[in-house]
Formats: structure tokens, sequence, C-alpha cells
């Protein structure tokens, strides 16, 4: 289980995003290592979906433009497992942004997601984070 936080530099939330992309690169070595074996595996990259991570983080606001349920998101896992697909964004903006944000340099990527994040984080506190 993947996320979309695994295309990009996810800053104050560094683990998670590194933990996904780990998760990406590993189901994709995994599914070369076996494939000759009958194996299939698909690496299921969603954006945000409407689930118990919302209140886990402590934050509604990341949850823009999420799915309401969890069904599109499995049917399109399972149509893409069925296609034998090394992995699935399901959702349009989501899968744009998978496909277009490797291809800007990463230290601009990093950098706007800083700034999104931030404001996020900071209208949930109410105040500013001092940067470390």
């Amino acid at each position: 289980m993947g996320s979309t936080a695994g295309y990009q530099p996810s800053p104050y939330f560094a683990v998670y995003g590194a933990t996904k992309t780990f998760v990406l690169n590993f189901s994709l070595a995994l599914r070369q290592e076996y494939r000759g074996r009958g194996i299939k595996v698909t690496a299921l990259c969603p954006g945000p979906v409407e689930t118990g991570f919302f209140e886990a983080i402590g934050t509604r606001k990341a949850a823009v433009g999420s799915f309401t349920t969890s069904e599109p998101v499995v049917r399109a896992a399972l149509r893409a497992l069925d296609r034998d697909r090394a992995y699935v964004t399901p959702g349009l903006g989501n899968a744009l942004g998978a496909h277009l944000t490797p291809r800007r340099p990463r230290t601009l990527v990093a950098a706007m997601a800083e700034r999104v994040t931030r404001k996020v984080l900071e209208s949930e506190t109410g105040r500013e984070r001092v940067a470390a």
C-alpha cells in the first residue's frame, strides 16, 4: 500500500513519504523478481482516501481532493492487478501529479511541498512553525 506521497518529498511528513517511496520501489523490484513465476505485484498509490488516517494525523486539511469511500480505490487496484500493471494511482488529478512531479527539479518540488504543508499545519494550529 503506497501513496501519492511516495512520488515527492514530504516536508513535515518526511518519514511517511519516505516509507511510501520505499513501498513503491520495493513493489517494483519484487514484481521484476517474481515476474516469471506467475506472481503479480501491483503497488497501489492513492491520494487521500476517507479513512481514519486524518484523525490519526490530527487534521482534516490533508483530505483535499480525497475519495469519500475506499470503493473506487479498491476497484482501481483490482483492475490494475487484473491488467498486470506495475502500479496504479487512482484519480485523474493524483495520476497527473504522480507523473508530472518527477519531471520537475527535486529542490523545487520539495520547496513547494514544504510551503503547502506548512500552511496546512499553521492553519490547524493557528500559529507559525519554527524552522529547525
